[in-house]
Parts: C-alpha cells; structure tokens; sequence
C-alpha cells in the first residue's frame, strides 16, 4: 500500500512537472508573437501537443481584426468547414464576443475524411480576455465522452489566461509603434501619404496637407497630384518607385510650388498596404537652379562678346 501511495504521488509529482513546462513553452512562444495571427498559431499548436482532443480552435479579435483557427484529426470537407464556423461563431457568441466570423481558416491533421455528421460529446469553451473584454474563444471538441480530466480543464482556463495578456501586450506595443510613427510622420518636412488601391487616402502627415494647400484639417483633398490622378499613383506596382514632378499654384497671387514625388507600392508578404507617395517641396532648389541656369548663360554671352569684339579690334 505504501509502495501503491508512493508511486501515485511520484506520478503526480510527473505531471506537474511536465504542466510546468508546457506553460514555459506556451508563454514563450506567445511572447515571441508579433501578430494575432502569431497568437492562434502558437495557442493551436500547444493545444494539438497537450491535449488529446479531436477538435481544438480559437477566435481572437483586436482592434477590428478577427483572426481563427480550426484544427481538427481528419479531412474536413468544405460544407463541415462552415458547420465548423457557425460552431465557433455560436461559440464566440456564448462567451461576449460580438465579432463576425466571415471566413474559417480551417486545418486537417489527418488524410482520412471525416463523417458527414460528427457529434462532439466532449465540448470545452473558455473565454479570452484581455482587460477589460472578451477578446476571443477557445475551443475543444472530441466525439468520445469524458475525454479530458478536471485538471486539464482547468489547465484550459490557464491558456486563455496567457493568451488574453499575449493579446494586450501585443496591442500596448501596436500603441506605442503608432504613436511614434505618428510622432516622425509630425515632424517631417517632406509630406508623406499612403493610397489605397481605390485612390483614397489612409494616413497623410501634415507637410502633405501643406504640401497640396490645405489649410484646415476639414479640408478635402484634391483628386490629383499635378497631372497625375490619386487613382492612378494608387495601381503603382508593388516594389515599383515612381518618380515625377507637380507644380502646384495654390494662390493667384502668390507663386507656384514644385513638388518632386515618389509613388512606391508598398507589400507587408503577400499583402497589399497600398501606395507610399511622398512629397519634397523643392522650389527654392527650383529657383536656384534657373538663377544659376540664367547667370551661366548670361557668363557664356559676355564671354562670346567679348572675343567677338576683340576680334574685330
């Protein structure tokens, strides 16, 4: 008997052991993250090493964005791939999240196809949360009954927990990368805007505004740089710099700027961010430039004016 007990508290003393580190495992691979979508890779990926569950899926929402997860031992098929998305839609919806799941990004860890009709008998949903909010669900789910004990249960409520804080971390950074980027974007002479591909304008700083004559922040802007539209400066190609000049007359009675621009698109991997056009207000390299052109030539005159008369002397 004593042996029996022995045994059992060194197998307890195991498994705390091995929970011990899986959580060391899990919070560095979530500190490691730089995205939400870093986020539900890392969480599906412990979930599929620890727990033995059929099904194992997250939705997590930040800012707007709604990135998900579904994993699941078996090829699903694309009519239970949208029976898997209004699972974790109803799932998300349980816990007090109100985001809208458009599209599933589903996985199958396995070649053999799934049964049309698959009951989960084992279902786990925990809630996210970051702050103050319901930032995202995960979710467990296994045909067999009973399939994980009380204490992973709880182990569950732990990784959401870690989760959770991963998602106000990455969100705290995403604030402090904007307000110094908004902070240089302030303080630059050059103007600086970035197009959609439908030529509307997401960030402009204010050089840019002062750049094309805005006055007030209320003030629209012009459909065009020069001669050259915003929709077309928009379908730049993606690593391609566009060069050109603008010359802008803001007022009748003052005189005109030169702007020289560059449109480049702008790639984040495989996704479009738009169009990166930049305005330098050169007008008085401009001015130099003519005076300097004009003074040359007024030199090379004299220059032939002078051989001419002493020629004929």
């Amino acid at each position: 008997r004593q042996k029996q007990l022995s045994e059992r508290l060194e197998q307890a003393m195991r498994e705390r052991e091995a929970e011990a580190a899986e959580v060391v495992s899990l919070t560095q691979a979530l500190g490691e993250s730089s995205s939400l979508q870093d986020l539900v890779e890392a969480t599906v990926r412990h979930l599929r090493c620890h727990l033995p569950v059929r099904a194992r899926a997250i939705a997590l929402e930040s800012n707007g964005e709604t990135v998900t997860l579904w994993e699941e031992s078996g090829r699903l098929s694309e009519d239970q791939i949208e029976v898997r998305r209004s699972l974790l839609q109803e799932s998300l919806g349980r816990v007090g999240n109100g985001a809208e799941i458009r599209r599933l990004d589903a996985r199958s860890t396995g070649g053999r196809p799934l049964p049309q009709a698959l009951d989960f008998y084992t279902v786990v949903e925990v809630p996210i949360r970051t702050g103050g909010r319901v930032s995202g669900v995960l979710f467990l789910g296994d045909p067999r009954r009973g399939v994980l004990p009380e204490y992973r249960i709880g182990g569950v409520a732990d990784i959401a927990r870690r989760v959770g804080l991963a998602v106000q971390q990455l969100e705290q950074r995403g604030a402090e990368e904007h307000r110094r980027t908004s902070l240089l974007l302030r303080q630059m002479r050059d103007g600086v805007m970035l197009l959609a591909s439908d030529g509307r304008i997401l960030l402009a700083n204010p050089a840019a505004r002062t750049a094309l004559g805005l006055v007030s922040s209320s003030d629209p802007f012009p459909p065009q740089i020069g001669d050259l539209p915003l929709l077309e400066l928009a379908q730049t190609p993606a690593g391609v710099s566009r060069r050109f000049r603008a010359r802008l007359q803001h007022e009748p009675d003052r005189p005109a700027i030169q702007l020289a621009c560059t449109a480049i698109g702008i790639l984040d991997g495989q996704v479009s961010l738009g169009t990166l056009v930049t305005l330098s207000d050169v007008t008085d390299e401009e001015q130099a430039r003519i005076i300097f052109d004009n003074w040359r030539v007024f030199i090379a005159k004299n220059i032939r004016l002078r051989s001419e008369m002493n020629l004929l002397s």
